[in-house]
Formats: structure tokens, sequence, C-alpha cells
């Protein structure tokens, strides 16, 4: 009764592995899913700043920080304007894909102020050693409440490395 017990399930393990080869015959492709996470070495975006006459700005890699001098915004709608490039500086041959565009005046003035920025999108491509040129224009919307002789924006632009086809 033993033997026969050991018998019948040395034949069901049998069978089952049976199925799992036939099924592994029949089916040729095997998919896989999941995420994967690379790191570009060699990746380098960079903001070159073209303009310090009225503005004044300091680039740290792919952030641009600049002060305003808020004594030159006199009236409601009076602008400033500043002319900078971001610079794909790769070290590999990488295409830079634009993710994000984020601008940051100071929490404590923004309801003064409207960036707007032009010549650089969500999408936008840079290749290696290209460089695009970036307006942004800083607008007085209304005339603070107290005495304000500057205010610091930052502006960020994330990318992606991307490597181009040939």
């Amino acid at each position: 009764m033993k033997n026969r017990r050991i018998v019948v399930v040395a034949i069901m393990l049998v069978a089952v592995l049976c199925l799992g080869v036939g099924y592994a015959a029949l089916n040729d492709a095997i998919t896989a899913t999941g995420t994967v996470n690379v790191t570009a070495t060699g990746f380098d975006l960079q903001w070159e700043n073209d303009n310090t006459s009225q503005i004044g700005t300091t680039a740290n890699g792919n952030t641009l920080t600049f002060t305003v001098d808020a004594t030159k915004l006199v009236k409601a709608n009076d602008s400033v304007t500043i002319k900078a490039k971001v610079k794909n500086a790769s070290t590999e041959n990488f295409i830079a894909k634009i993710t994000d565009v984020t601008v940051t005046p100071s929490a404590s003035y923004s309801a003064y102020y409207s960036v707007a920025i032009a010549g650089i999108a969500v999408n936008d491509e840079i290749a290696k050693d290209a460089n695009k040129e970036v307006t942004i224009t800083v607008t007085l919307k209304q005339m603070p409440v107290e005495d304000i002789t500057n205010d610091t924006f930052e502006i960020v632009i994330d990318a992606e490395a991307v490597v181009p086809t040939t």
C-alpha cells in the first residue's frame, strides 16, 4: 500500500514536469515585465549666462538663480529681461530632452511678479554641445505694500538623456 502511494506521487510529479516542459516547448517567446532605471554617466545640462547688467545671476548645473533689482520696476507692468543659454555639455553623445521647466520666485513676493520663459519648453531636444537661447522676462504685476529692493528667482530645467538614433 505504501509503495503504491509513492508510485502514484512519482507519476503525478512526472506528469506535472511533462506539462511544464511541453508548455515551454510550444511557446517560443518569454515575456517579462518590469522597470529598468539607467543612469546616464556623462550627461550634463548647464546654464550659461550672457547678461548680468540688470540682473545678478548664478548658474549651477541645471539651476539658474537670479536677483531682480526691484528699484528698476517702479509701476505695474514694468519688466526686466535676461537672456541665457541652456547647454547640453554632456561628455557622451546624449541628446537632452527637456522634461520639466520650473520657475520659483521667493514665496514671500510671488504675488507681485510674473515670470515668462521663451525659447525652451517640455519635449524640446538639445544635441550634444548645442545650446538653446532662453529669454526670461520678470514683470511686476502689482506694487508691493512694502519696500522691496530686490527679489530672487530660480529656474530649474530638468532633462533626460536620450541616445541618438543613427
